[in-house]
């Protein structure tokens, strides 16, 4: 059950941080625009 629950933990991350970078480009926040590019 925890190594499932870290599983879905670190995709969520993962996800978070796509979907952030994205989100933070359009809105245009020029720090996370930085460090995706």
């Amino acid at each position: 059950m925890q190594f499932l629950a870290g599983i879905l933990l670190s995709l969520v991350s993962n996800a978070s941080h796509i979907l952030g970078a994205r989100y933070t480009t359009s809105e245009g926040s020029s720090s996370i625009q930085g460090h995706v590019s």
